[in-house]
């Protein structure tokens, strides 16, 4: 697989339960770092979702450049986003987000993208997270909407907030409640504020019940998806 010129994003998605059997094979082409990053997780459930994960990425990134996964090399920004090693010299710009069930990646050439996934059957305060992490405006009309599909626009606003803060490469280290968006089941996703100047936003459809958001810097090109 080989991204051309024209301006598009992939999206890779892949079913961390289909990869159980071949954990131990998927560990073989990860680094050090990576392995030793795995093993300082608590849970063995997680450990296993890293490696799925970044064994994902690996495979994928070397389809594009044409190098088996385990010669990938990463650098990290200081905030520890990773990048790809400038001794491959390509553009490809990447991000991953995945969940217990579901690993989702982007790639574009050139331009910085950041990309999230929720699982809607995640359980969790949405009432009182939306009032430390959300604007007020955003946590008032979060309790407008009808409590049958709260969740969804709870996860609406994160996955578009939290897109954005990792296409900007900044994590948490901003809060995520001046990242102003709309979160409407239905409504089109949209950046508000100075940030949809510079970035585009849309609304993706990842499978097994997710919502996601995928950021980019400019306009949004078209969109390609793809399963691995």
């Amino acid at each position: 697989m080989h991204i051309n010129d024209e301006p598009a994003i992939d999206i890779w998605y892949a079913n961390i339960s289909t990869h159980l059997k071949i954990v131990s094979d998927l560990e073989t082409v990860l680094s050090e770092y990576e392995i030793n990053r795995a093993d300082r997780f608590r849970f063995e459930r997680h450990r296993i979702q890293f490696v799925v994960a970044r064994a994902t990425l690996r495979h994928i990134l070397s389809s594009y450049l044409s190098v088996p996964p385990k010669r990938v090399e990463f650098q990290y920004a200081h905030l520890g986003k990773p990048l790809l090693d400038p001794k491959h010299k390509s553009t490809l710009k990447f991000n991953i987000s995945h969940t217990n069930e579901l690993v989702a990646i982007a790639i574009s050439l050139g331009r910085d993208v950041g990309i999230d996934i929720e699982s809607l059957d995640h359980l969790c305060d949405y009432d009182g997270i939306a009032t430390q992490c959300f604007t007020k405006q955003e946590s008032e009309i979060l309790q407008s909407v009808p409590k049958n599909i709260r969740n969804l626009a709870f996860f609406n606003a994160w996955t578009r907030k939290e897109a954005f803060l990792k296409a900007c490469g900044l994590g948490l280290s901003r809060s995520m409640d001046t990242v102003p968006v709309t979160l409407l089941p239905g409504a089109p996703a949209c950046l508000l504020g100075d940030d949809h100047e510079r970035w585009s936003i849309c609304e993706l459809s990842p499978p097994l019940e997710h919502v996601g958001a995928l950021v980019v810097a400019g306009s949004m090109p078209h969109v390609k998806v793809f399963h691995w």
